[in-house]
C-alpha cells in the first residue's frame, strides 16, 4: 500500500508586490536613460552653437586679415552674419599694441542679439600706413 501525501500545488507566477517591484526598478531605469538622452541633445545643441561661433569669428578675422573688411582702429566694429540657417552677431574689438603695424583685434560672437558671448578670438592684423 503506498502513502500518499496531500501537498500544496505551488504556484508558478509572480505576486501582484513582486509585479509592481519591477514596474518601479523599470521606471526609474527609463527615467534615468531619457534624462541622459535629454542632457546629451543638450550638450550637443551647444557644442554646434559653439564650433558654428568659431567658424564665423575664424571668417571675420581672415576677411579682416585679406583686407575685405576694415579692421576696426579706434571703436568697435559690429555686424552680424548668416551660417548654418542661424543668425549671429559679431563685434570686433581693436587693442593697441606698442608694434604700430601690428594691431590686435578680440572677436566676440552670440547668436542673440545683446546675448551671452559663445566664443571670443583674439587675433592680430597687419597694419599698413
Amino acid at each position: 500500500m503506498k502513502l500518499v501525501i496531500n501537498t500544496p500545488k505551488q504556484n508558478k507566477g509572480f505576486t501582484l508586490i513582486e509585479v509592481l517591484v519591477a514596474l518601479i526598478i523599470l521606471a526609474i531605469a527609463l527615467m534615468a536613460i531619457v534624462k541622459a538622452v535629454n542632457t546629451n541633445v543638450r550638450n550637443l545643441s551647444y557644442v554646434r552653437d559653439k564650433i558654428t561661433a568659431q567658424w564665423v569669428a575664424d571668417n571675420v578675422l581672415n576677411t579682416m586679415q585679406a583686407g575685405l573688411l576694415a579692421a576696426p582702429h579706434d571703436q568697435p566694429q559690429q555686424g552680424n552674419t548668416d551660417m548654418l540657417n542661424q543668425h549671429w552677431y559679431w563685434q570686433a574689438l581693436p587693442e593697441q599694441q606698442k608694434n604700430q603695424t601690428i594691431q590686435r583685434v578680440n572677436i566676440v560672437v552670440t547668436n542673440k542679439l545683446d546675448g551671452k558671448p559663445l566664443i571670443h578670438l583674439i587675433g592680430f592684423i597687419n597694419v599698413q600706413k
